[in-house]
């Protein structure tokens, strides 16, 4: 344990840090769901992304823009999803896809929106520049509308109780701990299967209740 606690990243210092000084500053923060997803999406970036980046890292700058967003996104979701599906009930089967659209946009977005507003102090801000730039956004926004629209990849009316919750950190906590020390590696291995048995069988229970509803409704329309 002395070796777990000596190993911990200063940066998930520095998050916990943060965590515990607003909470001082107003105790009711504990309770906010966004302030919740938050923290522990970040903490789980901060876990996971090192660790994935030492089993597999690409050259190519191209490749890394993409690995990253993917490592990010599929480690904020993996330490949200137990929290998520007990506030939401749902689960979003496109979140990868996004992000791998929007993120890149979204910085292209900021960057040109600080040059259109530095354009615009000095009064030189060309047309096909602003047009190009509201065009952009019209884009992303039409993607985002039609990722909304996939209802079939969005999985929902998942059961989920806070015992489940509990459950699921528990078993990501083992994860950590047994990761850090490096030792019983049966029962990691045996702690990882369960956990892909219990939520493949969760989602494979929202995928039938799905397409029993969809056949339901097409059946009453006929």
């Amino acid at each position: 344990m002395q070796k777990l606690l000596i190993e911990i990243p200063i940066a998930i210092n520095t998050l916990f840090l943060s965590y515990f000084t607003l909470l001082i500053i107003n105790p009711n923060w504990l309770f906010h769901v966004g302030f919740q997803l938050s923290y522990l999406a970040v903490l789980f970036i901060l876990w996971l992304v090192p660790v994935w980046n030492k089993v597999y890292y690409p050259k190519h700058m191209i490749l890394k823009k993409f690995w990253g967003i993917i490592t990010v996104t599929l480690a904020a979701q993996i330490g949200i999803i137990p929290l998520s599906l007990y506030y939401f009930h749902q689960f979003p089967g496109l979140f990868i896809l996004t992000n791998l659209i929007v993120l890149p946009i979204i910085g292209l977005i900021l960057f040109l929106g600080i040059l259109l507003i530095f354009l615009s102090s000095i009064n030189t801000v060309p047309d096909w520049f602003a047009f190009s730039y509201n065009y952009l956004i019209k884009l992303l926004n039409s993607f985002i509308s039609w990722i909304a629209d996939q209802n079939f990849f969005l999985f929902q009316d998942i059961s989920f109780n806070f015992n489940q919750v509990i459950f699921s950190y528990l078993i990501l906590s083992m994860i950590a701990v047994y990761w850090k020390l490096k030792t019983q590696k049966i029962v990691l291995l045996t702690v990882l299967s369960l956990s892909i048995l219990y939520y493949s069988n969760l989602l494979l229970r929202s995928i039938i209740q799905q397409t029993n509803s969809l056949f339901f409704i097409k059946h009453d329309i006929v």
